[in-house]
This record gives structure tokens, sequence and C-alpha cells, in this order.
């Protein structure tokens, strides 16, 4: 395709008539990929003030969220985190691994 010679219109129609094909149909598949990076997203969000740096991963409506925090804090930070995140609608259940942080020795 030569982008340069095409106007914007005959762009998106070529956009448009691409999405049209059987191989870029919506599959059960894909439908359930999509739900589940929107799930993750979701919980992820809700997670901010308390873990903004979790990683959050879900599949079929379990929800995995890596974090970290000093040994000290884990127990009342997995509570947490898992009762925010099972307040999400969509959320059958949450998991939460914590990566222990460790302070430098001097």
């Amino acid at each position: 395709i030569h982008i340069k010679k095409i106007t914007v219109d005959e762009a998106a129609d070529i956009i448009c008539d691409t999405i049209k094909l059987a191989h870029f149909k919506t599959t059960k598949k894909s439908k359930e990929a999509f739900e589940d990076l929107l799930l993750a997203a979701r919980v992820k969000v809700v997670l901010l003030d308390q873990a903004p740096a979790a990683e959050v991963y879900a599949r079929s409506g379990v929800v995995q969220i890596k974090t970290s925090a000093p040994d000290y804090q884990e127990d009342k930070l997995v509570k947490s985190v898992e009762r925010t995140a099972k307040a999400v609608p969509g959320v059958k259940d949450a998991k939460v691994f914590v990566v222990p942080v460790v302070p430098f020795a001097d």
C-alpha cells in the first residue's frame, strides 16, 4: 500500500474492509481473552492506592495479583488486596502473591 498516495478516507475504507474478513472476526477465545484483560485492568485500577506497582492477571474470573511489601506488612496487605479485588464485579477469586522487600544492609 502506497500510504503517501492514498487519502485518509481511502485508508479508513481499507481498514474497514479488512476487519470484515473472516480471520478478524471475534471468536469465543478472543472474547474471553479480552474479558480477562478488562477484568485485570479493573482490578488494577481499584488497587492503585494500596499496591500501585501490582501486576494483575485474570483468567475466567480468577485474579492473580503480584506485589511487593516488607515482611511486617505482608499479611495486612494480602488481606486488604484480596478484599478489594474480590469486590470488583466479575471476580470469582483473588490470589495475592507478595515478593518481600529486603532492605539493603550497610
